[in-house]
Parts: structure tokens; C-alpha cells; sequence
């Protein structure tokens, strides 16, 4: 049997190829750019090395003039009363409550509820890693300093999240929206978290304020990019299904959008935790404290080995945490025929909750009275020497 290539019907013009274009209008940006770079290149050479003076914008003058009259205006401008001041109030009184409730839990409740979240979303793997990795923060003797840095990084991720989620979820709907979102999500991750930390710490002042909101515009791209991602990628059919069963805007997103969508969003969550850790030395240069803090203090003193135990903290804390938000716990098989009620009670999302709940309050409780308030000195190993000595 042989196979014949069909023959174009008379009459018919030979298809071109969308590709192929040599005519001169492909060559035309190409000249453009030629010419444009040889005209600067002209200009260069006649105006010399340095950049003429008419092109400098004055913007450090500019900055230098907001600074002062910040400083003048602090407390009698508007914006600072109305504005900067109830906010940076309202994130140092979170991340206040939220490490105090860290501390309360104290070190071994702190694994107890690590184990417990990562058994629940991860499975045994993903919690015995992570129990490990937040228990080898305290091995290194940064306990308390890893609390203060996880404080930070809760504020700041739940603050992208409130905010990042629901852009995303709109530029989803909208193309507009998207491409506006877009421009000023790409200028957020390009631009040194340098160029809008002092801007901050003008506008909050210095401490905890200036780096949650740094921390909050370095990482919230990967919340907005990825519930987009995911709500574009619900399949047409799943909406014309909805559509068809009477469902209104609001429930085709809560009922059939955001379901399907579930494990991108799941991955922004993940990637803006990673990424608010990307930061934490930097949010130490205003003040923060925690690990970054001691990080910084290494880099300042040219000492290796104090640089390197609390870096090497930080990524414990990143994998514990990177554990416990990644990926689904794999579903069980459900016996329907010889299924006990016990087992039905163990499989109750509500009842295994409340259970853990009870579980690690009352190791936080046991821990407070046998007076746990610290990782044992015992177990903690110093690094700082071997890594000098290697240095």
C-alpha cells in the first residue's frame, strides 16, 4: 500500500508560509535599531563619556526635600494621622499577638503543632521533615530568634494573602485588569526591595511597620500570578456546566472557579512564603531583630561562623514551613461495606481539628508547668566554632 500526497486542485493558490516573510517589511525594525544605535552612537562620542546634565531628573533632590518634610509633619499631616500611623499600629499590634502566641505555645508545643499541620496537609513525611527542620533551629540555639522572624512572616504572608488572592481572582476575570496588574507586578519583582525599604521607613518609621509592608510588596507577585493562573485555567466546559445549572457570577466562582483552582492557589500560598523569606536579612536592617538581625551582625563583624548559624536557621525554618504548605495529602481509600462508626468519627475533618487542637494546647499547658520555656540547653550545638575553624 502506498500513500499519495494529495494534489492542490486547479485554479488554487499555493498556500504561503505565516513564517517565512522576507519581504522589506521584516527588515524594517531591524534597520530602525541599526540606525538608532548608530545615531547615539554618534551623539556619545560628540557630547562625551558623561551624561549631559538636562537629563538628570533631580529625583535625589526631590526625595531629600519629602524626607524633611516628613520629619516636620509627622505628627500634624493628615496622611500620617489618618493613614500611616493606624496602619503601622495595626501590623505591630498583630505580629505582637501573633509572637506571643508563638511563645505561649512554647518550644514543644511548637513541634506538636508543626507535626500536626504537616500530617494533615503533607502526610507523615512532610511532618516528620518538618518537625525536624523547626526543632533544628532550636538545636542551633536560635529558638526564640526563629519565633520572632515566623511572626514577621506570618503577618507579612497573611497580608499578601488578603491582598493578592482577590487581585488575582480579579485579573483572572478581566484582561484589563491583568495587564494593569501585570506592569506593576513586574516593576514590584525587578526593583531592589532597597529602592522602596526607605521609602517605607519614611512613611511607618523604623521597626516592625517598614518591613512586614516591604516584605508584603516583595512577595505578593506570586499570589496574584498564580490565583490568575489558576482561575484562567479552569476548563470552558466546567463553566458552561455551571452556567447551565443556573449558577449566578458569584457562585460560578465560589462553586466551580476557585475549586478547580484550588492547587494554584495552593502553590501561590507556598511560593510567597518562600518568597517572604528572601528578605528577612533585609527587614533586619530597620530593626526587626530575629534572624536576619543576627545574620547582619555576623556580616558585620567579618565573623563566618556567626553569619552562617543563623543563615543556616533561616533555611530550616524556610523547609519546615515550605513542608507544611506543599502539595495535598493523598486521599484514603473509603471502605463503604464494613466501615465502623469509630472510623467514620476518625475520618470527621472537624472532629480530627478539634482533637488537635486539644492535643497541642495541652502540651503547651504541660510544657508551661514542667517550665519548658526555652529549647534545652542540652540539645543545642554550636556551630559557630567548626565553621570558623574551617573558614
Amino acid at each position: 500500500m502506498t500513500a499519495t500526497m494529495p494534489t492542490r486542485a486547479s485554479g488554487a493558490t499555493p498556500s504561503r508560509d505565516p513564517i517565512a516573510n522576507d519581504g522589506p517589511t521584516s527588515r524594517t525594525p531591524l534597520i530602525t535599531a541599526v540606525v538608532a544605535l548608530t545615531a547615539l552612537a554618534v551623539v556619545g562620542f560628540t557630547l562625551g563619556h558623561t551624561a549631559p546634565t538636562w537629563l538628570d531628573a533631580h529625583v535625589r533632590p526631590w526625595f531629600d526635600s519629602v524626607y524633611k518634610w516628613s520629619q516636620l509633619n509627622n505628627g500634624t499631616n493628615w496622611a500620617f494621622r489618618f493613614v500611616f500611623h493606624p496602619v503601622a499600629d495595626a501590623i505591630t499590634w498583630s505580629n505582637d499577638n501573633v509572637l506571643s502566641l508563638l511563645r505561649a505555645l512554647r518550644w514543644p508545643g511548637m513541634l506538636a503543632l508543626t507535626g500536626v499541620v504537616g500530617l494533615r496537609t503533607g502526610g507523615r513525611r512532610a511532618a516528620i521533615t518538618a518537625v525536624l527542620a523547626l526543632a533544628g533551629c532550636g538545636v542551633l540555639g536560635f529558638w526564640d530568634d526563629t519565633l520572632i522572624t515566623v511572626a514577621l512572616m506570618l503577618v507579612a504572608v497573611g497580608i499578601s494573602l488578603l491582598v493578592g488572592i482577590p487581585l488575582g481572582i480579579w485579573a483572572g476575570l478581566s484582561l484589563r485588569a491583568d495587564r494593569v496588574l501585570r506592569t506593576i507586578l513586574d516593576t514590584a519583582q525587578v526593583m531592589p526591595a532597597f529602592c522602596y525599604l526607605l521609602p517605607l521607613v519614611v512613611a511607618f518609621g523604623i521597626g516592625i511597620p517598614p518591613a512586614v509592608m516591604a516584605t508584603v510588596i516583595y512577595a505578593i507577585p506570586p499570589a496574584v500570578r498564580l490565583t490568575s493562573l489558576g482561575i484562567r485555567g479552569v476548563a470552558v466546559t466546567s463553566t458552561e456546566v455551571g452556567t447551565s445549572f443556573g449558577c449566578t457570577a458569584p457562585q460560578l466562582l465560589t462553586k466551580v472557579r476557585l475549586p478547580l483552582a484550588r492547587r494554584a492557589i495552593l502553590l501561590g500560598i507556598n511560593q510567597v512564603i518562600m518568597m517572604a523569606f528572601g528578605v528577612v536579612v533585609i527587614s533586619a536592617l530597620v530593626g526587626t531583630g530575629g534572624l536576619g538581625q543576627d545574620v547582619s551582625d555576623g556580616l558585620a563583624k567579618v565573623n563566618v561562623g556567626l553569619a552562617f548559624a543563623p543563615g543556616l536557621a533561616i533555611v530550616f525554618a524556610a523547609v519546615a514551613i515550605d513542608r507544611i504548605t506543599t502539595g495535598e495529602r493523598p486521599p484514603r481509600r473509603k471502605n463503604a461495606v464494613n466501615r465502623t462508626s469509630i472510623r467514620a468519627v476518625l475520618d470527621n475533618p472537624r472532629y480530627v481539628a478539634a482533637t488537635a487542637v486539644v492535643a497541642v494546647v495541652g502540651i503547651a499547658v504541660v510544657a508551661k508547668m514542667a517550665g519548658f520555656d526555652d529549647f534545652p540547653q542540652s540539645l543545642k550545638f554550636d556551630v559557630v566554632k567548626p565553621v570558623n575553624s574551617l573558614a
